[in-house]
């Protein structure tokens, strides 16, 4: 058996380790980093995905419609594959961000 490294966590009375400061600090810089981990991924999987989803609409009549909709409104310039990827990267970033409580 290999010894550690690291010191054992001090025991209570009742046989149940504390956390050290160090301890609970690296904890909160692991899930920080992680969260900013998945709010990229999140953010990059939704612009690729929802790219795809609009340069597939785009083919479709239902594209046109989305864009004469679009140029009424004053909003020129967008591809089908533009827009997809603009509205996946909103979805996945605020999919990424949010949380459930139960």
């Amino acid at each position: 058996m290999v010894a550690s490294v690291l010191p054992s966590p001090r025991r209570d009375s009742a046989g149940s380790a504390e956390r050290t400061k160090v301890d609970k600090l690296l904890l909160i810089l692991f899930n920080l980093a992680f969260f900013a981990l998945m709010l990229i991924v999140g953010s990059l999987a939704g612009a690729t995905l929802g790219g795809l989803a609009g340069w597939i609409v785009g083919w479709t009549p239902f594209g046109d419609w989305i864009l004469h909709v679009l140029r009424c409104g004053r909003i020129d310039g967008f591809t089908m594959a533009e827009l997809g990827a603009l509205m996946g990267f909103a979805g996945g970033f605020l999919r990424a961000a949010s949380s459930k409580r139960d």
